[in-house]
């Protein structure tokens, strides 16, 4: 049998975690000891499937290397969430190291759809909604992102647009991707989803449309709901 490769390792792991452990927003209002205790370490992945960046940064390093694949957690601020203390992950995949974060990935990961906008990120990436970190290894690579990897970077928006129309043939209804074009995420959204509706008319078809944004990380995802 052939053996996985870390590429495939790390996917895997990932996405077991968005779809099995939850973030545990209410143990951070808990006054109970043993609650926060838990949610800050493995025990709250482990025994409640639910933990906060601590617990899960360190449950996810603790499953990669057991894997035989190159983790360690890191410390920073989260800028999305007023700078407070933040953790994630940093893995090594084909001797490249990449930043991974997992909670923020699995807390907008639903309905079935995994969220991918954390993951394998380069330093530059990380720095739009992360800050403070130091100490670590340089992640000047994107080999191993998501959108890299997956050719779902799109630099203007006609070549956006015909990737999507090109999709929508092919029966997808779901739309995932990063925009570096000159627009921002919220006007291109805003253009696709007037561009879907008028496609699902045109054949006939109700559907509900809906779309999520990451303007920090210029990623957009429209999925259509029949």
């Amino acid at each position: 049998m052939e053996r996985a490769s870390d590429s495939e390792k790390v996917r895997k792991i990932h996405d077991y975690f968005c779809q099995n452990i939850k973030y545990d927003r209410e143990a951070l209002q808990s006054q109970q000891m043993n609650r926060q205790v838990a949610s800050h370490s493995i025990i709250g992945v482990f025994a409640r499937n639910r933990a906060v960046c601590e617990g899960i940064s360190k449950a996810v390093k603790l499953f990669l290397n057991t894997a035989n694949v190159k983790c360690i957690v890191v410390n920073g601020n989260a800028e999305l969430e007023e700078n407070i203390p933040h953790m994630w992950n940093i893995v090594k995949i084909n001797g490249e190291p990449y930043h991974l974060d997992v909670t923020w990935n699995l807390a907008n990961s639903k309905d079935g759809r995994i969220c991918y906008d954390y993951y394998c990120l380069s330093d530059m990436l990380i720095r739009n909604d992360h800050s403070d970190f130091s100490g670590i290894p340089s992640c000047d690579c994107e080999d191993e992102n998501f959108f890299v990897r997956n050719q779902l970077v799109f630099r203007d928006q006609h070549s956006l647009s015909r990737h999507v129309r090109y999709e929508l043939q092919c029966s997808q209804m779901d739309f995932y991707f990063r925009y570096v074009g000159k627009e921002s995420i919220e006007s291109i959204v805003h253009e696709l989803v007037e561009l879907l509706s008028q496609e699902m008319i045109s054949l006939g078809r109700k559907a509900r449309i809906r779309s999520l944004m990451n303007s920090a990380q210029g990623i957009g995802r429209i999925f259509i709901e029949i």
